[in-house]
């Protein structure tokens, strides 16, 4: 049509000018619009990603504001008192992702820890003594954090934690948070081991400069655990904090029962503050082996609790380029070596609320 324009004459030339015109504005009009509307829609983008790295946590739903209610307990002992006081002060720099809490009946801790921002609550199953026992303080937590907090942990009170655990607790949420919301999860690690007088003048917001001194305990226990609601805390014996023989069978359990287990180890700087007493303290602790008669009492003792090491765990976390990844591995042979009286629930232990138990 446009070739036809140029070749004829009079009123046809004077038509054809006018549709071309026409034709140019029409053009240049739709240009302009497609123009603004590119320039709009990255603003909006602009303006989006603005949002979401001031507010992530509240939009992506895969990684919620407050991920873990992390509880401790201890009791009134003057030689440690600065180190649980380091424990008060680092662990609430964590919040509002983490929520540091308490067990414990003992008034004057229970004072400071509300002093600190934690959340505390009296125990309400003791044994061995007076200590709360683990089970109760984890279903306790999950009755009254389950809906607030994704996860709910215990850790011993004298190890204190920087930003590296909340990366990687963030990354494993994002990366098997299907996982965490259907079976039951249980995520473990070691401590590194630090003289309490380097810890409590290090910076509470990265320890890194602390793994170079530190060293890890030589065999393969636990000193923090991280579950879902869903892990059969009910099914676990009165096992007591504080006393040996609580956390490699805590893992034998945990793989006897199929759970998912996550040694995160290599990515979370949890560090232990040690004292005169020593990284074996609760060896030497009144009741020491009240955690080992009660197994063997029910006989639900593993043949070996080396199957109970941090190495059984099938999926661990390490850094890669891209940041935290939770991969799978293969589990050395002698985790295989348990039998199968860790799978039953025991049918002789005491109801929730005993206060004492003869050990």
């Amino acid at each position: 049509m446009f070739s036809t324009c140029f070749t004829r004459r009079s009123r046809t030339q004077i038509l054809c000018v006018f549709i071309l015109s026409v034709t140019g504005l029409l053009v240049y009009s739709l240009s302009k619009i497609k123009s603004g509307a590119s320039t709009l829609y990255q603003q909006l983008g602009a303006l989006h990603r603005e949002v979401i790295s001031q507010h992530g946590d509240e939009f992506d739903s895969s990684h919620p504001k407050r991920l873990l209610f992390l509880f401790t307990s201890w009791t009134n002992k003057k030689d440690k008192s600065l180190v649980y006081q380091k424990t008060m002060d680092t662990w609430r720099t964590l919040m509002p992702v983490v929520q540091p809490g308490l067990f414990s009946n003992e008034t004057l801790i229970v004072s400071k820890a509300k002093e600190s921002g934690w959340r505390v609550h009296s125990a309400s199953e003791t044994t061995c003594g007076g200590i709360p026992t683990l089970r109760s303080m984890f279903l306790d937590a999950a009755r009254m954090y389950a809906d607030s907090y994704l996860l709910q942990g215990f850790s011993n009170a004298d190890i204190i934690y920087d930003k590296s655990l909340l990366e990687t607790i963030g990354q494993i949420v994002r990366q098997v948070g299907h996982t965490i919301q259907t079976k039951p999860v249980l995520i473990v690690g070691k401590r590194l081991n630090m003289d309490a007088l380097k810890c409590l003048s290090a910076n509470a917001s990265d320890l890194s400069d602390l793994l170079s001194a530190g060293k890890y305990p030589p065999e393969g226990s636990s000193d923090f655990f991280i579950t879902n609601s869903k892990f059969p805390w009910k099914d676990v014996p009165a096992l007591v904090v504080g006393r040996i023989g609580f956390g490699m069978w805590i893992v034998a359990f945990a793989r006897a029962r199929g759970v998912t287990l996550i040694d995160v180890t290599r990515t979370i700087r949890a560090v232990h503050m040690t004292t005169r007493a020593g990284n074996m303290e609760s060896s030497r602790n009144p009741n020491a082996m009240c955690n080992h008669q009660l197994l063997n009492r029910l006989r639900l003792a593993p043949r070996s609790y080396v199957c109970g090491w941090t190495d059984c765990a099938e999926y661990y976390s390490l850094y890669t380029a891209t940041g935290v990844r939770i991969q799978h591995r293969k589990i050395p042979h002698s985790c295989h070596t348990c039998d199968s009286s860790v799978r039953r629930p025991s049918k002789k232990q005491p109801r929730r609320g005993d206060k004492k138990e003869t050990t």
